[in-house]
């Protein structure tokens, strides 16, 4: 078999003329350069195909593909190893944002990143509307060889809300508003329902409709319990001085 650098060489002989040489080289090769070394992506010039190759972006573990050519990824996945996300997105042609901003394409997150409502979640969530996934968006996008659907990967909305409840019912006064009921009630005494009824309707807001009525029995239950000063006879809630 013929070594690639040799070149097939062809001779033509007619009576009326000099003898023609015909020079076709083997698979590209012999006297012609070799064809440039390729991934099989888009086209890159050589100063950036060496910049990734030494950041070892692209041959660190794994074959390359350019399945997230082009895509900006912010990641808020509390409980789980960003840099080894990281390292498949940018592997995979992607890039990775430490910040929240309008070129953002996708927010990475985790179900405890959602229920914190980490300041990366309201961010992409509330100012910029940007698709929101959990982590195995990623996985399994690179698993199939294609971008899949992000809503097919949206975490839990009652996630969201919940958390939205619990920030919210961080920062409400418990104390003064049960307080301030039983002040205003004949005899300073309420039925527990009905003090309930009133400190929530104060409370109120989307936070404490999102919740579902045992959370708010038993949210409440615990706030009246660290309230002193009270007296809880069955269903009746009194005050233990007159004021």
């Amino acid at each position: 078999m013929p070594s690639p650098a040799l070149s097939a060489l062809s001779v033509s002989l007619k009576s009326d003329k000099s003898p023609t040489f015909t020079f076709q080289p083997f698979s590209g090769w012999g006297n012609t350069d070799p064809p440039p070394f390729s991934l099989g992506g888009p086209p890159v010039d050589d100063s950036a195909d060496t910049a990734a190759r030494q950041n070892g972006k692209f041959f660190d573990g794994g074959s390359p593909t350019w399945l997230f050519h082009g895509a900006v990824f912010a990641l808020s996945a509390s409980g789980t190893n960003q840099g080894e996300l990281q390292k498949l997105i940018e592997r995979h042609g992607g890039s990775v944002s430490r910040t929240v901003h309008k070129k953002v394409d996708v927010l990475v997150v985790s179900q405890k990143a959602m229920q914190r409502n980490t300041q990366h979640v309201r961010k992409a969530r509330d100012k910029f509307g940007i698709p929101l996934v959990l982590p195995n968006f990623v996985h399994e996008s690179l698993s199939h060889g294609e971008w899949l659907a992000t809503e097919d990967y949206a975490p839990s909305v009652a996630s969201t809300a919940s958390a939205s409840a619990s920030n919210a019912a961080t920062k409400f006064k418990w104390r003064r508003a049960i307080r301030q009921a039983l002040r205003a009630a004949p005899e300073q005494t309420l039925q527990l329902k009905s003090l309930r009824q009133q400190v929530l309707a104060e409370f109120g807001g989307d936070a404490w409709a999102s919740l579902a009525g045992a959370d708010a029995k038993r949210l409440f239950r615990k706030k009246l319990k660290k309230v002193d000063g009270l007296i809880l006879d069955g269903k009746v809630v009194r005050l233990m001085y007159l004021c």
